[in-house]
Order: C-alpha cells, then sequence, then structure tokens
C-alpha cells in the first residue's frame, strides 16, 4: 500500500471535526509558510506542496461524507448538506491551537533549559581555556621580563667595565 492510500485511510478514521480544523491549521501554516517564503526566511519550500496535497486529501474525504467547511471572518464552519445542518468548529480549534501552543511552549521550555546547560559548559571551558592562556601569557611575560633584566644587567656590567 502506498504512502498516500495510506493517509487517505487514516484520514477516514477521523471524525468531520478533526478533519475540518486539521485544515483549517494547515491553510494557516500555508499562510504563514507564504510569508517566510517571500521575507526569504523558508527554505523547505517542498513543505508548502505537501500541505497543499493533505488539504486536498482532507477536503476529499469531507466531500465523499457530503461535508463543506468554510473559513472566514466567522471563523470555522461545517456545512452537513445530508441532514442540512450548520456546525460552527471555533471552540475546536481553539482548543486544538490551545494543547498545540501548550506542547510548543514545554517543548520550546525544554530547548532553552538544554540550551542553557550547555552555554553553561561551554562558558566553563572557555573560562578554563582563557585562565590557561592567562596563566601562559604571564608565564611568557616573565621570561620576557627576565630576559630583559638579564641584557639590562649585562649592558651595565659591560659598560661598567
Amino acid at each position: 500500500m502506498s504512502k498516500k492510500n495510506q493517509t487517505i485511510i487514516d484520514m477516514n478514521k477521523k471524525t468531520n471535526e478533526e478533519l475540518a480544523t486539521m485544515v483549517f491549521q494547515l491553510k494557516l501554516q500555508l499562510m504563514e509558510y507564504r510569508f517566510k517564503k517571500t521575507s526569504g526566511e523558508f527554505k523547505n519550500t517542498h513543505i508548502i506542496k505537501e500541505a497543499k496535497t493533505i488539504i486536498a486529501q482532507a477536503l476529499t474525504v469531507l466531500k465523499s461524507r457530503n461535508i463543506e467547511i468554510t473559513i472566514g471572518s466567522h471563523g470555522l464552519a461545517m456545512y452537513d448538506r445530508k441532514n442540512n445542518i450548520v456546525t460552527s468548529l471555533n471552540q475546536q480549534v481553539k482548543d486544538t491551537m490551545h494543547k498545540q501552543d501548550l506542547a510548543s511552549a514545554t517543548e520550546s521550555a525544554s530547548l532553552n533549559i538544554n540550551q542553557n546547560e550547555n552555554n553553561e559548559e561551554k562558558n566553563n571551558s572557555i573560562s578554563d581555556i582563557s585562565e590557561l592562556s592567562q596563566i601562559n601569557n604571564n608565564k611568557k611575560l616573565g621570561q620576557v621580563s627576565q630576559k630583559n633584566v638579564e641584557k639590562t644587567i649585562r649592558k651595565t656590567q659591560g659598560g661598567g667595565q
């Protein structure tokens, strides 16, 4: 079974609300990708095509169930043509977005903690390296100044003879 068929089978297992919120979130991501692409921050442009493909597959599954979704200033609404029922999905979208925000915030917090630990280790190793180089510099300065003292002693002794 191909990957494409597997994703459609997985989508058929989802509820109409899940598919509609997935389409809404992917469309938001597409908009974000377009902004990043125009500003030059986005390099993986193949992701845009993949997102569009997933949106098309989800809309196809919804259409096979006689479901239409509308996304607009009102938010997200789902229209069941068979039963002639309109359902607002704004709360489901808010809930899933909130869960994703919490998950990403938790993930970024753990990444920041790991980065801080790594930075502390780097700073410690950098300070150790700088201390060693300072000691070496002091030794070199001591050697240089000792050579200068010996030269001046020789000059004064040689000049006094």
